[in-house]
């Protein structure tokens, strides 16, 4: 016969099998083909991939995963991987996410097991949002950070009026207090908003409290050793 491939001739990797030769790259720990997908996949350079990034890449090398990585799903999956919260997901974290591909990739969208942390996201986005209209409004995200703080009370007066302010636009992308707040947009705010406006004041907050316990309890302990100290050899006593 003519001119063919040889019988050991490797098989190119197809555009649209990229996010898996990635994939299986990072689960084997060849991270230089993993990085080398990276920045294909980041057209605008900028180091990290976006949702529009991401999203592009599945409809372009996402062959395999197209079925299971839906635009919920990305969002979904950069809420979850997004360490430091920016709303992207740099080399590192896109290594991270990518090494669930293979697993992702055998099961269906509605087989897929959902992470507890998103799962428990949701709910809280469930509890607040307008039973009737199922909208998730600027006094809805009002109600949510005002029980907080009547728990934890993080912020007085025209601070939380702020807080509600500033933490609304970042869940909508938008300074309208019309905007809605997407189940997406919640996914990818409320973490972040826990994690660095909740949680971080909170553990900053008892630490001061210890320090100043640990100061006070060893003031007494000062007082008592000062005497002790100052009767040793030719100590004269106040006349």
């Amino acid at each position: 016969m003519g001119g063919g491939a040889s019988k050991g001739a490797k098989k190119p990797v197809q555009a649209s099998d990229k996010l898996k030769e990635a994939s299986d790259a990072a689960a084997a720990g060849k991270l230089a083909v993993a990085q080398k997908i990276f920045k294909e996949i980041d057209t605008n350079k900028n180091g990290k991939l976006s949702k529009e990034e991401i999203t592009e890449a599945v409809k372009k090398y996402g062959k395999d995963v197209k079925s299971v990585w839906t635009a919920t799903h990305i969002t979904e999956t950069i809420a979850f991987y997004d360490r430091d919260k920016d709303g992207e997901l740099d080399e590192q974290e896109f290594l991270e996410c990518i090494k669930e591909l293979n697993t992702r990739a055998a099961v269906t969208a509605e087989a897929a097991v959902e992470n507890p942390e998103i799962k428990k996201n949701k709910e809280v986005y469930e509890k607040y949002k307008d039973p009737a209209t199922g909208e998730f409004l600027f006094k809805h995200i009002a109600k949510l950070i005002r029980e907080i703080n009547d728990e934890e009370n993080l912020w007085e007066g025209d601070a939380f009026g702020a807080a509600v302010k500033a933490e609304h636009a970042k869940a909508t992308g938008s300074e309208d207090r019309k905007a809605p707040v997407t189940l997406e947009g919640f996914l990818s705010w409320y973490p972040g908003f826990m994690e660095l406006q909740v949680n971080a004041v909170i553990k900053q907050r008892d630490a001061e409290k210890l320090k100043r316990e640990q100061v006070n309890a060893a003031r007494p302990m000062q007082r008592t050793q000062c005497p002790m100290i100052a009767e040793g050899p030719g100590y004269l006593p106040p006349v």
